[in-house]
């Protein structure tokens, strides 16, 4: 486990990545960051460590806007959602099945949740009500991909495998949308409105995929969900994942081994491609000026490259941990919407290796955690 003197170190980085972020405005809280293994949560904050108390094998640790925090319990019986941490108050709450997945709406009222059926066919999707303690779950049709809207009310969803539909979080009616999903890659919702990928060509059968089919040519489309209006951004060859900035829009298009990474602008001009090969993850820092992404090698390790202003920036490489690896990374389109690898103040990202945690700070200097799995930056508790 790390010692207390690396987290101290860790601290002092936190510290000043705060107080160099930007020479033209007030320093960010960088937030703090929370490290986990199967068995401990810990928590880096002000300089201060905090150790959360947990039973059973944890899974899933994830943070809300605020700071607050939900994970997986993994127990004999019943499973549960382990505890919704808010101000020292613990809410334990069982569930029909093992989390997998989950993402908090945007206002921190609800958690939405995917795990495998009990039935052993397809997926359950629940919904928990934070404040009531309420837990609703649906079993097949379930979404497989999703989003909230940002007034945390809705959200948008592959449903029963084929369909694009908006579920309206109260009620669980679906309004299903015309259009025809493409890759199932994640779709996402943002003050702009919703953009999804939709098949445009025919389909062709996946083996590597968890669904059926993919589409030999994909169209990314932006919808207005109250007008109904569509707006074509841009046209793909074969699946397209997709990572959304304030100014622009990411693509990971293509197949292991020949896939691209570029960016467009949110009127659907191309600027670059910026690398090709097999490509794991991008993610935009808060600030949305940097674009993260890795590139995998033939040795397995992935090395981390940024991109900012036109200038690209390549970092050591590195072996994802096992739960990096097969947890988060095959699926990283739909975590991009629900953990940060990045500080608050876009000074440093995160990266899970079998050695332990790497905290890279953008200009250029690294420091190893060790014997930690799997880390995310959140938000100082309150914050939000």
């Amino acid at each position: 486990m790390m010692s207390r003197s690396a987290f101290a170190l860790l601290a002092s980085l936190l510290l000043v990545a705060s107080c160099t972020s930007s020479s033209n405005a007030e320093p960010v809280d960088p937030g703090r960051l929370v490290l986990w293994t199967e068995d401990s949560i810990a928590v880096l904050e002000g300089g201060e460590v905090s150790d959360i108390e947990t039973t059973g094998a944890i899974s899933q640790v994830t943070p809300a806007q605020d700071g607050r925090l939900v994970w997986t319990r993994i127990t004999r019986d019943p499973p549960s959602v382990d505890a919704v941490i808010a101000g020292g108050t613990r809410k334990d709450l069982e569930t029909p099945t093992v989390p997998f997945f989950y993402e908090w709406n945007p206002t921190g009222t609800r958690v939405a949740f995917l795990g495998n059926a009990p039935s052993g066919a397809g997926l359950v999707f629940g919904l928990i009500d934070v404040d009531g303690e309420g837990v609703t779950s649906i079993e097949g049709p379930a979404p497989f991909f999703f989003d909230w809207s940002p007034d945390g009310e809705r959200l948008i969803a592959h449903v029963g495998g084929s369909s694009l539909g908006i579920i309206e979080a109260d009620t669980g009616d679906v309004e299903e949308l015309p259009e025809a999903s493409g890759a199932f890659p994640a779709p996402f919702w943002n003050e702009r409105g919703i953009v999804v990928v939709t098949r445009v060509g025919p389909a062709v059968s996946s083996p590597v995929l968890p669904v059926g089919y993919q589409a030999a040519i994909s169209a990314i489309v932006l919808i207005d969900p109250d007008g109904g209006s569509r707006t074509p951004l841009a046209e793909v060859d074969g699946p397209v994942r997709l990572f959304p900035g304030d100014e622009s829009l990411a693509l990971i298009g293509g197949s292991a081994g020949d896939q691209r990474i570029e960016v467009i602008t949110w009127d659907g001009d191309r600027i670059v491609t910026l690398g090709e090969g097999t490509i794991e993850l991008a993610q935009w820092s808060p600030d949305g000026a940097t674009l993260l992404w890795t590139e995998r090698s033939a040795d397995g390790t992935l090395t981390p490259m940024t991109w900012i202003g036109g200038d690209r920036a390549e970092y050591e490489a590195f072996q994802p941990s096992s739960v990096f690896a097969t947890d988060y990374l095959p699926f990283w389109d739909q975590y991009d919407r629900t953990i940060s690898l990045w500080s608050l103040d876009s000074a440093a990202f995160v990266l899970p290796s079998i050695e332990g945690v790497i905290v890279n700070e953008v200009d250029g200097e690294s420091s190893l955690y060790e014997d930690w799995e799997m880390a995310v930056w959140s938000a100082s508790e309150g914050d939000g």
